[in-house]
């Protein structure tokens, strides 16, 4: 016995309430199957189904059943399912009306409502944040509630947002996501390791980040609600490209673009500086004003390794081979070295530009060498006494804030702060303790 097309739109509208027994479908049309096609039409609790001839329609139902996907024959026809519908026949079966408001989970409302999508795809969909009823993103697929009607909805993918917690997620020991869409990644990076990689097979966080979106990196913990050591496939194809950088031994904020347009977008947010970029130093000395500006004339060492500090009239005769750096400054406190006059001041930096190494060669240059600095503070060099220097194997410096316009969202200001590490925790305590 076949189905009529108007039996098969009516068996449709129970399909959602079949899915128990739908799995036990795809194996074919056993006895088993059978049995529990016609337990489920008997005695579910929902919808009470009574029938009189079961045994002529049961071998036909359950070919069609049997015939289609789980997401296919369960999801193209469930919509038609809403509470208090009135009483439906299938062959001699009929089922009554229901004056009970049933909750389900957020994964069967959304598959009702996109009926042509695998299920699979969809629990992505919700745990990547592209979900939301009444406004509000949910991120569990089997969240149970009432059928949402007209307040689910998906969201764009490209304005859509992983969710990375306060503290961001942790994909690598010195890679922490702080952001990603499809336009834009926000990381916070640990000392020691490369923003970009200057040769191709260095370790960088742009490295880090390219086979943790590939699918070929396991996340160092498991995120935000537990949801695993690797993204959703949908991000799988996202490819991070560099923007802006900070130096190895400088920990913090930045951004990479994960398109071509995006990354433009936020290029040219450098270019006119209305990208805002936040640093804390911790100097040796104190700067003759509590807050200021330095300006200052930058040229690179012929091996790019070394910024030196130049006069506006040599930058005029160089031309191209100077740039102009410009950094606010603004003293957060003091701390007094034991037995000396000497103190460490606790800077907050803004970059009006970005020039390479432009925060540790200005403050060197005004006599406020960074804690740690082996390239521009002279106590670290080869010769200069150990006893004389602060013990901190690297430069004490942090990119704390970036904030900037979403490429995809114009009018969308975005702000990130990465906390101090560890080790400038560590180093700050030991300031204020005079042990430094």
């Amino acid at each position: 016995m076949s189905l009529s097309s108007r039996q098969t739109s009516q068996l449709r509208s129970l399909a959602q309430r079949l899915d128990p027994i739908l799995h036990l479908g795809k194996a074919g049309v056993t006895d088993a199957f059978l049995a529990s096609v016609e337990q489920a039409l008997s005695d579910h609790e929902l919808i009470k189904i009574k029938f009189t001839a079961f045994k002529e329609t049961k071998k036909a139902l359950a070919e069609d059943i049997a015939a289609r996907t789980h997401s296919e024959l369960v999801w193209i026809v469930s919509d038609a399912i809403r509470s208090g519908e009135t009483t439906h026949s299938i062959g001699t079966m009929t089922t009554g009306d229901s004056t009970e408001t049933s909750s389900r989970p957020l994964l069967e409302w959304l598959l009702a409502k996109y009926p042509e999508t695998p299920k699979k795809r969809a629990k992505q969909w919700i745990m990547a944040g592209r979900v939301s009823v009444n406004g509000v993103i949910i991120r569990q697929p089997n969240q149970s509630l009432p059928d949402p009607k007209d307040a689910l909805e998906l969201l764009d993918r490209r304005a859509t947002a992983l969710d990375c917690g306060t503290e961001g997620w942790q994909i690598h020991p010195r890679v922490a996501i702080l952001y990603l869409d499809a336009a834009l990644a926000v990381v916070n990076k640990g000392p020691g390791l490369l923003s970009v990689p200057a040769e191709p097979d260095d370790l960088s966080a742009l490295s880090i980040l390219a086979d943790f979106l590939a699918g070929k990196l396991r996340a160092y913990d498991r995120g935000v609600d537990g949801r695993g050591y690797s993204l959703p496939p949908a991000y799988r194809r996202l490819e991070p490209l560099p923007v802006h950088r900070l130096d190895q031994y400088t920990s913090g904020v930045f951004c990479m673009a994960m398109n071509p347009a995006a990354r433009q977008h936020l290029i040219d947010q450098l270019k006119v500086h209305s990208m805002k970029r936040e640093y804390v130093a911790y100097v040796e000395g104190r700067p003759s004003k509590p807050q200021g500006t330095w300006r200052n004339w930058l040229k690179l060492s012929d091996d790019q390794l070394r910024q030196f500090v130049i006069s506006e009239v040599e930058a005029k005769a160089a031309k191209d081979e100077t740039m102009e750096a410009i950094t606010h400054y603004e003293v957060l406190t003091e701390f007094p070295l034991a037995g000396s006059r000497a103190v460490v001041s606790k800077l907050r930096l803004r970059l009006e530009t970005g020039r390479k190494h432009q925060i540790r060669a200005q403050a060197a240059y005004a006599g406020l060498p960074l804690v740690g600095d082996r390239t521009y503070h002279p106590k670290y060099h080869g010769d200069a006494p150990k006893a004389a220097r602060i013990d901190f194997p690297r430069q004490a410096l942090h990119a704390e804030v970036l904030s900037l316009d979403h490429p995809d969202k114009p009018d969308a200001r975005m702000t990130w702060t990465a906390a101090l590490p560890k080790d400038l925790r560590q180093l700050e305590a030991s300031l204020r303790a005079g042990r430094a």
